[in-house]
């Protein structure tokens, strides 16, 4: 006799509304007030009777160790008696939503106090983790016995490679391709979208968990609060579905793409810095999760094998060489470094490409890590797996490039792996060593807290080793 799978979940918005806030995701600040679509938590409990896993998403720009433990701490003083398994927060990278709180640097100052008026971060950090606490506590128990998931994949285009290469080698971020030297872009462009329909007993469809190789980041540089494209999405699912119907974003490992395709002039589907550019996005991606509805590719009602294993790691710091020391050293004082934020106030083509505030930072970096090298060489985090049916997940706190995720899908047991990025904590980017080689943003020692030379595969073996042992 197999075993059945129980899952409940529950949407609970974590807007601000009525309040100004500092919007998080630019170096430049951002006050925004208005509310494009509204920003919220879903958490999704899962249980067949042994295992259980309460896994929730989002519309964030980061998530961080103080916030995933403060969430875990709430829900055991809130509803104790609880078994909510264990407590997973993703985000989906909006770069319009506020500030949460992350634990400082050693040897980095920050001085930041909101402008007055402004909801402070400390404040929204409490208001969201209470708001997901009582999202995972509802979510555990409205839990509905029965249900079966049907698998499904979409081949629609979403997310595409933001590093372009020019013809001395280097990368460039957001790179202007009409430039002369402009070469070719550094990788591939994503994978399909992977999809999980959730039905009950009755076959009724009830949700959709969607793993998207796309950060929510078409309105990154836009004064409004935004789930993005998102919210877009889940507002055109519950218009056709109605309002209790389930729709879990995740995003995967997508750190070196954005969903702007550089290479067309026309991309045909609106301005992809702007709400019609989301607008498009939310459509698309909505038409590609209908037409797969009934195009299952697997369909599991026994969850015997249904399981979750958790992984505390320490991976290797980055740490800067001597040379690289006295480099930053010579720089520290000099006008190479020298920059006013307002001449950052971006608009998308090559915001930090050698330029004065990519230097700084740079240098900033090293001189940190350098100093404090036993506070940066080893870095402690948090993975999870998950096992659905002959689907895995893997939890990553990286903008992870995807190339680590194409080693893990084709080293693990699984048929299909989700490589979930951003959940748990934030750690920067995990570049491969040909993107630090090449240089560029996310290639920087101040873009990522993990060597790439070490722990990308460290990061690769031990996400694999995790995912087989439930297999």
């Amino acid at each position: 006799m197999g075993k059945t799978l129980n899952i409940g979940w529950s949407t609970k918005s974590i807007t601000p509304y009525g309040r100004k806030v500092s919007l998080s995701g630019q170096f430049y600040e951002r006050i925004a007030s208005e509310v494009d679509y509204e920003i919220t938590a879903t958490a999704l409990a899962m249980d067949n009777g042994d295992a259980t896993v309460t896994w929730v998403s989002c519309d964030l720009c980061n998530m961080f160790e103080i916030m995933s433990e403060d969430v875990r701490e709430l829900v055991k003083r809130k509803a104790p008696e609880l078994k909510t398994g264990h407590i997973v927060c993703s985000v989906t990278h909006t770069h319009c939503s506020p500030y949460i709180k992350s634990a400082p640097k050693a040897g980095i100052k920050s001085n930041y106090k909101p402008p007055e008026g402004v909801m402070g971060i400390e404040e929204y950090h409490d208001f969201v983790a209470n708001v997901i606490s009582d999202a995972v506590i509802e979510a555990n128990q409205n839990k509905i016995s029965g249900c079966y998931i049907q698998t499904a994949v979409s081949p629609v285009q979403t997310g595409c490679c933001r590093r372009g290469i020019i013809n001395t080698g280097e990368a460039v971020m957001y790179i202007d391709t009409s430039r002369p030297d402009f070469v070719r872009m550094e990788g591939p462009d994503s994978g399909p979208i992977s999809l999980m329909f959730i039905r009950d007993e009755k076959d009724s469809l009830k949700g959709v968990i969607a793993c998207i190789p796309c950060t929510a980041q078409i309105l990154e540089h836009q004064y409004c609060i935004s789930s993005d494209y998102i919210g877009r999405v889940r507002a055109l699912l519950k218009n056709k579905y109605g309002d209790k119907f389930l729709f879990m974003p995740l995003i995967s490992s997508t750190g070196n793409l954005s969903p702007r395709n550089l290479l067309t002039k026309d991309y045909g589907y609106g301005n992809m810095y702007d709400k019609d550019g989301a607008d498009h996005m939310g459509k698309r991606i909505f038409n590609a999760i209908i037409m797969e509805v009934d195009n299952p590719v697997e369909t599991y009602k026994d969850f015997s094998t249904f399981g979750v294993a958790v992984k505390k790691l320490k991976l290797p710091g980055w740490l800067p060489t001597a040379a690289e020391y006295q480099w930053a050293v010579a720089l520290k004082d000099t006008d190479r470094i020298k920059y006013d934020i307002k001449d950052y106030v971006q608009k998308g083509i090559e915001p930090y490409f050698r330029t004065p505030l990519a230097l700084a930072k740079r240098v900033e970096a090293v001189i940190a890590r350098f100093e404090n090298k036993a506070a940066y060489e080893t870095v402690n985090t948090e993975i999870t797996a998950l096992r659905i049916g002959n689907t895995g997940w893997v939890s990553n706190p990286f903008e992870l490039y995807q190339e680590y995720a194409g080693r893990m899908l084709r080293r693990c047991k699984a048929r299909n792996l989700w490589s979930i990025q951003k959940t748990y904590d934030h750690l920067g980017y995990l570049p491969t060593m040909q993107a630090v080689w090449a240089g560029g943003y996310s290639g920087y020692i101040c873009n990522g807290m993990v060597d790439p030379a070490q722990g990308g595969e460290l990061l690769v073996k031990e996400s694999v080793d995790l995912v087989d042992s439930l297999f």
